[in-house]
């Protein structure tokens, strides 16, 4: 097997095993008709499983849990395959198929911690039992993070993250869905994106400004040893 073959299985095996479910605020543009097939199907409430062999099985049936066990001994068995290829391939090479994989990794950490983060938001206190199983995973990715930067030594603020709608298209075996749901559910994730850019922008501008004040309290008071005099609306 070639070396992009071993990176397409190694790829595969960041996400698999994984729990999963799909955020309503993802969606955001259904048609009617969209949101009653969807419904009908349970598409928002049901938790899903993407087993180690990439079959999908639905969380309730108990048995299904055991494959997120799988998840820290998948990742350790991507690292041995990685160190065998830095060993067999040339550093050129090598690196290039690194930054393939933690690009890949990139993506699901992002992902693994918006199903943590909208858990909450979308279901019912009786479902709350399975809320750990997305705590593990998220916990299981950033352990293999660290493993991976103890062998490679990489900063990972360098590496663009993957799509992560091209890989899920790209795997039609295991996301077997039509053209109009990918189309949904990326522009959903645009309009977060956003959302969440124009809010950080907005709190970034305040903080500076706050940060611009304590400056100059500080210097008045360490380097001209002045005391601040409290404004007259303060004083009663």
């Amino acid at each position: 097997m070639d070396a992009s073959k071993d990176m397409e299985e190694l790829l595969k095996r960041i996400y698999m095993p994984s729990v999963f479910y799909f955020p309503k605020v993802f969606f955001t543009n259904l048609s009617s008709e969209m949101q009653k097939t969807l419904k009908e199907y349970h598409f928002f409430e049901d938790i899903g499983i993407i087993k180690a062999n990439g079959d999908i099985a639905p969380v309730r049936r108990s048995i299904n849990n055991i494959e997120i066990i799988k998840k820290d001994g998948v990742l350790e068995g991507n690292i041995f395959q990685l160190l065998e290829m830095k060993e067999r391939l040339g550093n050129e090479s090598f690196d290039f198929l690194l930054d393939k994989y933690l690009s890949n990794v990139k993506a699901w950490v992002s992902a693994y911690h918006w199903l943590l983060e909208y858990y909450d938001k979308q279901f019912s206190e009786s479902s709350k039992t399975e809320k750990p199983l997305f705590e593990y995973q998220c916990t299981s990715l950033n352990n293999h993070l660290t493993q991976l930067n103890l062998k490679f030594q990489f900063n990972f603020n360098n590496t663009s993250p993957t799509n992560l709608l091209d890989v899920l298209s790209e795997n039609k075996k295991t996301f077997p869905f039509d053209k109009s749901i990918y189309k949904n559910l990326k522009e959903g994730i645009l309009n977060r994106n956003k959302t969440k850019e124009s809010k950080t922008t907005r709190q970034h501008k305040k903080q500076i400004l706050l940060t611009e004040h304590e400056a100059d309290e500080f210097l008045l008071k360490t380097v001209f040893n002045m005391k601040l005099t409290p404004p007259l609306t303060s004083i009663k």
